[in-house]
């Protein structure tokens, strides 16, 4: 099984961004990809924005610390794919990120998996963040419907949590 964690809350900090669908908040989506709640950029001024979205406190730090995902779902609206960039921090300290490409006009998931070594940096798992920094040039724009960070079961599956007890009797029998 997997855990999910979820937009919580969401900074702008210089106000580019904007959210359609008739929701209060990005973040009171539902983890549906064609989600009619989106988030934009409406600054058409050729530059890079980012916003950053604060995770729900709902991941306990899982054994695995391979297959954490950083996911979004998404659209574009205009005349061609767009790229943006997808991170993930704890606190202000950058995880992991990478450069994806929007390239249809349907939503669709967009992600990455950090590698081990990315996954174990993560000391504090109600402390992270989603930020997606694009920039609008006006003949394309992006929509994310959903965002999110999967990561394994707290409880492990391989490896983890406590071995199972043993007998005292069993010992004695070795003897």
């Amino acid at each position: 099984m997997a855990q999910y964690a979820r937009p919580n809350g969401s900074s702008d900090p210089d106000g580019a961004w904007d959210i359609a669908g008739g929701s209060a908040s990005f973040h009171a989506a539902t983890s549906d990809l064609n989600n009619s709640t989106a988030i934009y950029q409406t600054t058409f001024d050729f530059s890079p924005h980012t916003i950053q979205l604060d995770l729900d406190n709902t991941i306990s730090s899982p054994s695995d610390k391979t297959n954490h995902k950083v996911a979004v779902s998404g659209f574009y609206a205009g005349f061609s794919p767009d790229n943006f960039t997808l991170a993930l921090y704890e606190n202000t300290t950058s995880i992991a990120s990478q450069t994806l490409s929007m390239d249809t006009t349907s939503a669709s998931e967009k992600s990455f998996t950090l590698t081990e070594v990315q996954a174990n940096t993560i000391s504090d798992y109600n402390d992270l963040n989603i930020r997606i920094t694009y920039t609008y040039g006006g003949s394309v724009q992006v929509n994310f419907t959903e965002v999110w960070l999967e990561v394994p079961d707290a409880g492990g599956g391989g490896g983890g949590g406590e071995p199972p007890k043993l007998h005292p009797e069993f010992f004695l029998s070795l003897l």
